[in-house]
C-alpha cells in the first residue's frame, strides 16, 4: 500500500503547549476565561457531564477521535474511510485548538532559530559528522553563507551570532516540525515586510516614504499657513477650528449692496445673501456677503509651486527607492516564483509532465534541470461539483449520530426513516433549513453530475514549470518572453529557436498563493465581457454616489466625510469578484483602479463640483475647507480606531466561536478579517490626492495626511500581525501601477487644481459694478443704516451705505464651468468682459500656474502613453528583478509549488484538486497538525464515485497534475522516497 509520507509523521510541536509569554494578549484572555466561566464558553457544562467519558490523559478535554487511522485506508490507497463515516464519538470542539489555529494559522509567524534545541546525539553519534537526514530549514536567502553543519547541530544562543534582521525567516502556516514565534506589530524592521509578500513590503516602504515626503512639503508651506492665520489675510481667523486655521478660510465678510442681483443666483448659498424693505422705492433691496480676503498673493503661489516641485522630485525619488526595495525584497525572500514559468498557450492535449521537463532539460542546454512541473486542466466544474461533495458529507457527519456509515445505501434507509417521522412543523421547517433528506438529494445529484463530467475530455490550459535554479528560469524567461504584439502575431523572428514556437507566450509566474485555478480556463473573450460588465455598474454606481454625496452634503458635510469614507469599497469588492482574474494579481489590479478611482473622484473632484462655489473658503460648518478637515478626521480616527478594535473579528472569536458545534465551524469564527493590498494603496493614495488637490486653500492638510499616512502605518502593521488573516502573497504590480501612473497623475491633478483655485480667489462671485448711470441711480436707494438678515435666518449684521460707496453684481468666478462648458487652462483670458475680477497680481500669478499646468499635463499624458506602449504592445514583458541568489530551489526553506487548490467556507484548510499521493509533502504552502493532505484530496472523492464505472487511469486523467524530480537525478519525488527522510526529522526537536 503506497501512501503519503505524512500519513506516517508524527507531528513534533503542540500548539497546545505553547508558551503563554508568546501569545497574544486575547488567547491568554481566552484561555482564562474558557477554563472558569461558562458565559463565556457554553462547553464548559457539557464537559462537565461527559468528565467520566474523556480519555484517559486526554488534557485538553476534548474528543479524542483520530481522523486518519492507518487501517482506514483502503487496500488501494484510493480514498480514507473516515470521509465516509462520522466519527465515533460525538464531536466535541476545542476552544484551546481554535486558538492555536488563530495563531499558528491564521496570523504570519517566522522560523524561531534561537529557540530550536540541538538535536538529540545517540551513544553512537559524532557530532561533527554532517547529518544528511536534518530538515533543511534554516537555509534561506540572507543565512545560506553560514556553514551548514553548524546550523544543523547546533541551536543559536548567542544573539550576537545573527543579527535580529537575519533570524526573520517565514514560516508556513501551521509549521509544526520547527519552532515559531508570531512577527512584533511595532519591531518588525521594514526590510523584513517582504516576508508578507513582495506587494506588502513595497506598501509599507511607500507608506513611510510618502508620510516623510508629505511632511517636508508641510514645512515648505508654513509661510503660506503664517498668511492666511495673519491679521493681514483675515483678522486671524478668530473662532475658527484650531486644525484649520492657516487654511484660506475667511472670516473677514461684509454685506454690499448688490442692485442687479437676484435670489436665484445664490440659491445654493442662502445664507450669503439678504432682502429687506424699502420704503422709498417700495421694493426689496438686495444684499450679498462679500469676502475681503486677498490670497491671490505672489509669494503664496510660489511657495504652492515650489511645493509641487518638491514634490515631483520626492516623488521621483520615491520611484527610485521602491524599484530598490523591490530588488532588496525579492533578494532576501527566495520563493517558488523566483524558479518558476508559466506557459499560457499550451497544447491542450500536453498532459505528461515527463514531456514538458525532456523539453526544456533537452532544448534549452546542459544546465536546465526542471524540479516541479503542474499541467492544470479545465475541470473547474467537476472540482466545484466535488467540493460541493464534501461539504455535504461534512454536514451530514455533524448532523447524523457518531458512527454512521455515510455510503448512499445506509444514507437511503436513514432518509426514509426519518421521512416517514416528519410531522407537519418539520416539513415546514425543511423547506427553509436544510435537513438530512434534503442533503442527500442533493448528494446523489452531484454524484451524478460528476459521474456526467467523467467523460469530458479537460483540456489543458496552464503549465507552470519550476526550474532548480534562478539561472535557468530566467535564461528560458529571456528565450521565450516576447511582446504581447508579437504574441498576438505569432512573430517567429522574436524566437531565435522555431523549436520554442508551441510554447510561445511564457511568462514569469506569479506566486503559488495567488493563482486562481477556477479561473484560469475562461476565455479571454469571457474575461473582457465580464470586464465590461462591471465597469458599466461601476460607472452607473458614480453617478449615484453623486446624488448621495450631493445629498448628504446638504444634511452635513460630517456625514458626507464618514460616507465617503466607508461607502464604496465594499460594493467593489463584489464587482471584481464577479470578474475573471487568473491571478489575484490580477484581480488586485482591477479592485484598485475602480476603489482608487472612485476615492479620487469623490473625495476631491466631486466634493469641489457639488459644493457651492461661494463656500470654498467660508467659516461655516458646512463649508468645503471644513469638510476636507473632517474626511482627515475620519481617516484618522474612526477607520483607525475600527481597524484596531476589530468589532467584527472580536465578536466571531470570542462570542460565536465557543458557541460553535464543529471544530471546522470554530476555526472558520478565527480565520481573521479577510483584507486588500489593493484597498490598502488606495487609501494611501486617497489621502496624497486629497492632499495636493486642495494643497492652496488647505496647506495644512500636508501635516495632517503625514499624521495619517503615521496612523495607518502602524495600524495596518498591527491588523497585518494581530487581527488579518494570511493574503496570497503579492508581487510587486499594484506598486508598479502606483508609481508609474498615479504618481505623475497626482502631480499633474494639483497643478490643475491649484491654478483653478488661485483664479477663484476671492470666492464670492461679486464683481464691482462699472459707473453706469442707471446703477448709480438705483444704489441711492441703499443709502442709509440697514439691519439685514440673511434668508435662511442664520446671519444678521448692520449695514451702512454712504453716497459714493461701490456696488455690485454677480460674476461667476469659477473657472471650472465658466461660460458654457470646462475651460482650460484656468488662465486670465477667460474671464467675460465687464466681468473681470482678478487683480493684476492675481493675472500675473494664474496665467504662470495656468500655462505650467497645461504643460506638466502634457507631459504626462505622453509619459502614461509611452510607457503603456512600450509595456504592452512592442516590449518584451520579463526583466530580470535583483541579482541571481545562486541557492537551488530544493534547499530554499519555504520550498512551495504549484498544487490547485480550492477554499471551502466550511473547512479550516484548502481541499485539493490534484493526487497527493505522489506530491512531496514539502511542496505545500500549509500544513495541517491534525490531517494529512490525503484528507483534503478531491481525487479520492472522485475515485469512490467512478470506481464501478472509469479505471484508476482514466479517474486520475481527469485532474491536475504534480510532479517533481530531485536535482541531479531525475528520479521522481515519490512518496515512499521520502517516508524515511521525514521519519528520521521527527526526532530533531522535542516536542
Amino acid at each position: 500500500m503506497e501512501m503519503s509520507r505524512h500519513d506516517m509523521a508524527k507531528h513534533e510541536i503542540n500548539f497546545l503547549n505553547d508558551d503563554p509569554s508568546t501569545m497574544t494578549l486575547s488567547r491568554r484572555v481566552a484561555l482564562y476565561l474558557m477554563k472558569r466561566y461558562k458565559w463565556y464558553n457554553p462547553q464548559l457544562r457539557e464537559q462537565q457531564r461527559c468528565d467520566p467519558c474523556q480519555d484517559e490523559g486526554d488534557e485538553s478535554g476534548v474528543s479524542s477521535y483520530n481522523y486518519v487511522e492507518m487501517d482506514e485506508i483502503s487496500n488501494d490507497g484510493s480514498f480514507n474511510k473516515s470521509m465516509l463515516r462520522s466519527p465515533l464519538q460525538p464531536e466535541r470542539p476545542s476552544l484551546e485548538k481554535a486558538w492555536a489555529y488563530f495563531e499558528h494559522v491564521t496570523l504570519p509567524r517566522y522560523l524561531d532559530h534561537k529557540s530550536a534545541k540541538p538535536k538529540e546525539a545517540g551513544p553512537n553519534t559524532n557530532l561533527q559528522q554532517e547529518d544528511t537526514s536534518a530538515p533543511n530549514v534554516l537555509l534561506s536567502s540572507h543565512d545560506n553563507t553560514y556553514d551548514d553543519n553548524l546550523r544543523n547541530e547546533y541551536c543559536f544562543e548567542d544573539a550576537d551570532f545573527h543579527s535580529r534582521d537575519e533570524l526573520l525567516d517565514f514560516a508556513e502556516p501551521g509549521e509544526d516540525s520547527y519552532p515559531t514565534k508570531l512577527y512584533s506589530p511595532f519591531w518588525t524592521p521594514v526590510n523584513q515586510m517582504g516576508d508578507f509578500g513582495l506587494g506588502v513590503g513595497l506598501y509599507f516602504s511607500a507608506l513611510r516614504s510618502i508620510m516623510m515626503l508629505t511632511f517636508i512639503a508641510g514645512i515648505i508651506n508654513i509661510p503660506n499657513m503664517i498668511y492666511f492665520a495673519s491679521d493681514k489675510y483675515s483678522h486671524g481667523q478668530e473662532g475658527v477650528d484650531v486644525l484649520i486655521r492657516g487654511s484660506a478660510v475667511c472670516t473677514l465678510e461684509e454685506f454690499v449692496p448688490c442692485p442687479s442681483c437676484n435670489l436665484e443666483d445664490f440659491a445654493d448659498v442662502p445664507h450669503r445673501i439678504a432682502t429687506i424693505y424699502s420704503v422709498y422705492n417700495d421694493e426689496y433691496l438686495i444684499f450679498v456677503l462679500k469676502n475681503n480676503c486677498d490670497g491671490a498673493k505672489l509669494p503664496l503661489a510660489f511657495v504652492n509651486f515650489a511645493t509641487l516641485l518638491v514634490l515631483m522630485y520626492g516623488l521621483l525619488r520615491i520611484n527610485h527607492h521602491l524599484k530598490e526595495q523591490e530588488i532588496k525584497f525579492d533578494e532576501d525572500e527566495q520563493t517558488a516564483q523566483d524558479y518558476s514559468i508559466v506557459v499560457k498557450n499550451p497544447p491542450i492535449d500536453a498532459i505528461e509532465p515527463d514531456e514538458w521537463k525532456d523539453f526544456f532539460d533537452t532544448k534549452f542546454g546542459p544546465d536546465i534541470h526542471v524540479t516541479c512541473c503542474t499541467i492544470a486542466r479545465d475541470n473547474y466544474l467537476l472540482v466545484r461539483a466535488l467540493v460541493l461533495r464534501r461539504e455535504i458529507l461534512q454536514k451530514l457527519k455533524w448532523k447524523l449520530p457518531p458512527g454512521t456509515e455515510l455510503d448512499i445505501a445506509s444514507l437511503a434507509v436513514i432518509v426514509n426513516d426519518l421521512k416517514e417521522k416528519r410531522t407537519a412543523l418539520t416539513r415546514m421547517k425543511s423547506m427553509m433549513t436544510q435537513d438530512i433528506p434534503e442533503l442527500f438529494i442533493q448528494l446523489n445529484r452531484i454524484n451524478a453530475e460528476v459521474k456526467k463530467l467523467a467523460s469530458v475530455d479537460f483540456p489543458v490550459t496552464r503549465v507552470f514549470v519550476t526550474f532548480e535554479t534562478e539561472k535557468a528560469q530566467r535564461h528560458i524567461l529571456r528565450q521565450l518572453s516576447v511582446g504581447s504584439k508579437a504574441i498576438r502575431k505569432c512573430d517567429k523572428l522574436n524566437i531565435d529557436n522555431p523549436d520554442h514556437l508551441f510554447a510561445l507566450h511564457v511568462k514569469e509566474a506569479p506566486e503559488p498563493s495567488t493563482i486562481r485555478w477556477h479561473d484560469l480556463s475562461d476565455q479571454h473573450w469571457e474575461r473582457s465581457i465580464r470586464y465590461l460588465l462591471t465597469t458599466y455598474a461601476w460607472a452607473c454606481a458614480m453617478i449615484f454616489v453623486v446624488f448621495i454625496v450631493r445629498l448628504c452634503y446638504h444634511r452635513s458635510a460630517k456625514f458626507a466625510a464618514y460616507a465617503i469614507a466607508f461607502a464604496f469599497p465594499e460594493f467593489a469588492k463584489l464587482l471584481v469578484n464577479f470578474e475573471s482574474h487568473p491571478s489575484e494579481g490580477r484581480l488586485q489590479r482591477s479592485l484598485y483602479i475602480k476603489i482608487g478611482a472612485f476615492r479620487w473622484i469623490n473625495t476631491a473632484i466631486i466634493v469641489t463640483l457639488v459644493t457651492p462655489f461661494p463656500s470654498t473658503i467660508g467659516s461655516r460648518a458646512d463649508d468645503l475647507i471644513d469638510g476636507i478637515r473632517d474626511i482627515f478626521v475620519a481617516e484618522i480616527v474612526a477607520s483607525n480606531l475600527i481597524k484596531l478594535v476589530d468589532p467584527k473579528g472580536f465578536i466571531k472569536r470570542h462570542y460565536l466561536a465557543p458557541r460553535a458545534q464543529s471544530q471546522e465551524e470554530m476555526n472558520s469564527h478565527m480565520r481573521g478579517d479577510e483584507w486588500y493590498l489593493a484597498e490598502r494603496f488606495t487609501n494611501m493614495t486617497k489621502l496624497v490626492f486629497l492632499t495636493l488637490w486642495y494643497s492652496s486653500i488647505y496647506p495644512f492638510g500636508f501635516f495632517l495626511c503625514s499624521f495619517a499616512l503615521l496612523i495607518n502605518y502602524f495600524a495596518d502593521r498591527y491588523s497585518l500581525m494581530r487581527t488579518w488573516r494570511r493574503a496570497p502573497s503579492l508581487g510587486s504590480s499594484i506598486s508598479n501601477f502606483t508609481r508609474r501612473y498615479f504618481f505623475t497623475l497626482v502631480v499633474s491633478a494639483m497643478a490643475v487644481a491649484c491654478s483653478y483655485s488661485w483664479a477663484g480667489f476671492p470666492y464670492d462671485n461679486l464683481c464691482i459694478n462699472n459707473d453706469d448711470e442707471g446703477i448709480n441711480y438705483e444704489l441711492g436707494y441703499y443709502i442709509g443704516n440697514w439691519s439685514v438678515v440673511s434668508v435662511d435666518g442664520s446671519l444678521r449684521s448692520d449695514v451702512s451705505v454712504s453716497a459714493g460707496d461701490v456696488s455690485y453684481r454677480f460674476c461667476q468666478q469659477s473657472l471650472y464651468w465658466y461660460g458654457k462648458g470646462f475651460n482650460f487652462p484656468a488662465i486670465p483670458s477667460w474671464q467675460k468682459e465687464g466681468e473681470e475680477w482678478m487683480s493684476n497680481e492675481q493675472k500675473l500669478l494664474t496665467s504662470l500656474y495656468g500655462w505650467s499646468s497645461f504643460v506638466l499635463v502634457l507631459c504626462t499624458l505622453l509619459w502614461i502613453t509611452s510607457i503603456s506602449v512600450r509595456t504592452f504592445i512592442y516590449r518584451a514583458n520579463y526583466e530580470a528583478c535583483g541579482k541571481d541568489q545562486g541557492i537551488p530551489f530544493s534547499d530554499v526553506a519555504a520550498i512551495s509549488s504549484y498544487i490547485p487548490e480550492v477554499r471551502s467556507g466550511i473547512f479550516s484548510y484548502p481541499l485539493l484538486a490534484v493526487d497527493t499521493d505522489h506530491v512531496d509533502e514539502e511542496l505545500y504552502e500549509w500544513k495541517d497538525p491534525d490531517k494529512p493532505h490525503s484528507y483534503y484530496d478531491l481525487t479520492r472523492d472522485a475515485r469512490q464515485i467512478l470506481k464501478d464505472v472509469r479505471s484508476e487511469g482514466e479517474i486520475r486523467s481527469l485532474f491536475s497534475k504534480v510532479k517533481c524530480w530531485r536535482p541531479n537525478s531525475g528520479v521522481p519525488c515519490g512518496a515512499i522516497a521520502e517516508t524515511k527522510a521525514r521519519s528520521s526529522d521527527s526526532q530533531a526537536y522535542d516536542r
